[in-house]
């Protein structure tokens, strides 16, 4: 990606125009400079101001670029967010939701199986491609370089990285970029400050995205669109209903409804100013989409407030004493949210947290 502004004077009078050179070579020159100012003090006068003048201008085109990091929750508006922002004209966001380049120390299992899937589904892609005449040709070539990239990107950060660079490359105008992927709501504290370095080395600046909805809504949530994606029928339906008040309690499950663990843990990493916290039972709101968009960063659009991405079937709820006891379970959860956004807020929003009087 090429600079197109002119560096500050290198100190002897010349100006260091770096309109045409690619990012790494500038960033070399930047370290010489920095190299020969080691030692100097203010006292030092126009040296020490050059190298100052550097600092100031190599920060300010290093993070010229935005990264959208969505963390969940998962059944919290995640896929609508990712389709709004898809068609966003700043945007410059792929067409793979859930790229799952991190899995949990917990769930490699899963991980493991989503990479086996996303292989088969090469797989066919290169055979469609290769069977492709004249006319299919153009989209048996966009599945494949699809499926390519949902392999690729899960193959360590060199590649998430480069899978990105692709992206915006599609899309040179575009000032954000990212991915939503809420399964990273459980990723490990080390792991967060990884994947942040990373991006900020390649010249990014993170913005986070939260979306949280009532602790119990979620769960059950969860656990229907579970059965819709394997089973889906009537009898897997009712089990999971009669199930709730145990599966609601799992481990995958908590990793992405224990918003007082995972609020702490996100700010341990990024600056409190980069994070959005937001709320699924409001999100369907102008207001709300304005928010965001003036978060990260990228001009306010209208949004289509009546679709709904990804939704569970509806059911029947679980049993009086099953909802009781999962809204118990994430007691820590409700009181956390309460305190941070206000009781009467959360009371409004979320219907179980009246169970825990």
């Amino acid at each position: 990606m090429p600079v197109t502004q002119a560096g500050p004077d290198r100190g002897d009078g010349v100006q260091f125009n770096c309109t045409s050179i690619p990012l790494v070579l500038y960033q070399s020159r930047y370290r010489e400079i920095r190299a020969d100012f080691r030692g100097f003090s203010p006292a030092d006068g126009q040296r020490f101001a050059t190298m100052r003048a550097w600092d100031s201008f190599w920060e300010s085109y290093r993070m010229t670029k935005t990264f959208l990091l969505g963390v969940g929750a998962q059944k919290a508006g995640t896929t609508w967010l990712h389709e709004f922002l898809r068609h966003h004209p700043d945007c410059a966001i792929g067409p793979i939701k859930e790229l799952h380049a991190f899995p949990t120390l917990s769930e490699r299992a899963e991980n493991a199986n989503i990479h086996q899937e996303r292989l088969e589904t090469l797989t066919q892609a290169i055979e469609a491609l290769t069977g492709a005449d004249a006319q299919d040709r153009a989209q048996a070539n966009r599945a494949f370089e699809r499926a390519m990239d949902a392999v690729s990107a899960t193959m360590g950060l060199p590649h998430y990285l480069s899978y990105f660079d692709r992206v915006v490359a599609q899309n040179p105008n575009a000032s954000l970029t990212g991915e939503i992927t809420p399964a990273y709501s459980g990723l490990e504290e080390t792991r967060f400050r990884r994947l942040r370095d990373a991006l900020e080395a390649r010249g990014y600046r993170i913005k986070v995205v939260f979306l949280m909805r009532d602790p119990v809504d979620r769960c059950y949530s969860a656990l229907r669109m579970g059965v819709r994606n394997t089973f889906g029928t009537p009898e897997a339906y009712e089990r999971a209903r009669q199930n709730f008040g145990k599966s609601a309690k799992a481990d995958w499950q908590e990793k992405r409804t224990k918003y007082d663990v995972i609020l702490p843990k996100l700010e341990r990493v990024f600056p409190a100013e980069d994070i959005h916290y937001g709320f699924y039972e409001t999100l369907f709101d102008q207001s709300h989409v304005d928010a965001i968009c003036d978060f990260l960063g990228i001009r306010r659009q209208d949004a289509n407030l009546n679709a709904k991405s990804n939704a569970s079937p509806k059911t029947d709820n679980p049993d009086p004493q099953a909802l009781r006891g999962v809204a118990e379970h994430y007691r820590g959860a409700y009181e956390y949210c309460a305190d941070r956004f206000g009781d009467a807020f959360i009371r409004k929003i979320w219907p179980y947290a009246a169970l825990l009087d």
